[in-house]
């Protein structure tokens, strides 16, 4: 079995066997899913928001991939607006500095536990909670399980612990539980809309049975009594009486403005005017010159 020159060849030179498929760096590939948006793929940046599956998005890039849905990718197709995400709060790791791409994956995570300070960098599992959006540790759900939210005091359950970047189990887990909330927000829906059609069809019967009354009043004249047209004897009578009293009156106003012929006034006060009886004498002995020179 030797070739010329003495040599013998082994197994793996005459055998070529299939390559294993290069498997991918476990940091990195942590690194990807927990400093980068999964839309974007950019580094996450405050605000940062969670879908019901729990992978994480800048909320700029989320919204402007919903402007556009049809170019929308995989990733993100599940979401149809920004209800079916929550905006999580983090906590900033005080001990946290950037440092070169180089050592991108072993300096220490930007977020951490609030309870546990355990960092948030993928080699611990995280939740959030989906009442109030805080981002706490399984282990403190855990070792410190409490019904009320560690930072905000808001109360929760445990259906409403979201695992973050979970396994592909838990994904499909939580894609179930997703379905089954929007078909019972649907069914929850179209009661609503009945209700408020038989409800709408309650108050429009009522009204109709109310308005037929409101036009009956509405339309029917108001009766209104004829005045009593006066008799010819009574209309002569009170032609009469009105025919004396403007007589008197006018009487009365001629009277008043001839002081001459009124007895009350004295004879002083009369001489005051050219027709008095003093005024007469004088016409009868004054010659033409000097006549009824007052007037």
């Amino acid at each position: 079995m030797g070739c010329d020159g003495g040599t013998i060849p082994r197994r793996d030179e005459l055998v070529k066997l299939k390559k294993k498929a290069e498997k991918a760096d476990r940091d990195t590939e942590l690194d990807a899913k927990w400093r980068y948006c999964a839309l974007s793929c950019e580094k996450l940046q405050l605000p940062v928001v969670c879908c019901e599956l729990g992978r994480l998005f800048n909320k700029e890039a989320l919204l402007l991939a919903l402007l556009d849905k049809s170019s929308i990718p995989e990733v993100a197709k599940h979401i149809r607006s920004l209800k079916d995400v929550k905006e999580i709060i983090l906590t900033v790791n005080p001990s946290h500095k950037e440092q070169r791409k180089a050592d991108a994956c072993t300096d220490t995570a930007p977020y951490i536990c609030p309870v546990t300070g355990l960092e948030m960098s993928g080699r611990y599992r995280f939740s959030y909670l989906r009442t109030c959006g805080c981002v706490v540790s399984e282990r403190a759900l855990k070792e410190a399980p409490s019904e009320t939210c560690y930072r905000c005091a808001k109360p929760f359950t445990a259906e409403d612990a979201v695992p973050i970047n979970g396994t592909e189990d838990e994904v499909k887990k939580l894609k179930e539980k997703m379905l089954e909330r929007r078909q019972l927000a649907k069914a929850t829906k179209r009661k609503r809309k009945v209700a408020d059609r038989d409800d709408i069809a309650c108050t429009s019967s009522t009204h109709q049975e109310v308005t037929p009354v409101e036009k009956k009043t509405k339309s029917e004249p108001k009766t209104v009594k004829p005045a009593k047209i006066p008799s010819d004897t009574a209309s002569s009578k009170i032609r009469q009486t009105d025919l004396r009293t403007t007589a008197s009156g006018v009487a009365k106003a001629a009277g008043s403005h001839d002081k001459t012929s009124n007895p009350t006034c004295r004879d002083a006060f009369k001489s005051l005017f050219t027709s008095s009886q003093h005024d007469e004498v004088k016409d009868k002995t004054s010659n033409w010159i000097t006549c009824n020179s007052y007037k």
